[in-house]
């Protein structure tokens, strides 16, 4: 009688480790998980972030466009130049050097 209760001792040992492991196991993958779930999140700040600095960006792009749509073209003039340099344009009779050293 004493061989047949220790080989069920042997098997209540074996599945106690057994549980023991398998709860450690577990504890183990959900830190991992809550870990790349928390890098996830941080990437999705920044990007946050960035698609904000793009908004502000564009936001203050239109409304310097709106300032121009409401004023006269006397008050516009400044601003038709700098887009006429912007897009290589010249008075007329002006004479445009180029830097073909690159310095």
């Amino acid at each position: 009688m004493k061989v047949i209760k220790s080989k069920k001792r042997y098997g209540g040992l074996v599945l106690n480790l057994f549980l023991k492991v398998l709860i450690l196991l577990f504890v183990f993958y959900i830190a991992f998980m809550l870990m790349g779930q928390y890098i996830k999140i941080e990437n999705k700040k920044n990007e946050l972030e960035n698609i904000n600095l793009l908004l502000e960006m564009q936001n203050i792009e239109n409304n310097e466009l709106k300032k121009v749509v409401q004023a006269s073209d006397e008050e516009n003039e400044e601003y038709f130049i700098r887009v006429a340099r912007e897009l290589n344009f010249s008075k007329p009779n002006e004479r445009t050097f180029i830097n073909v050293s690159g310095n």
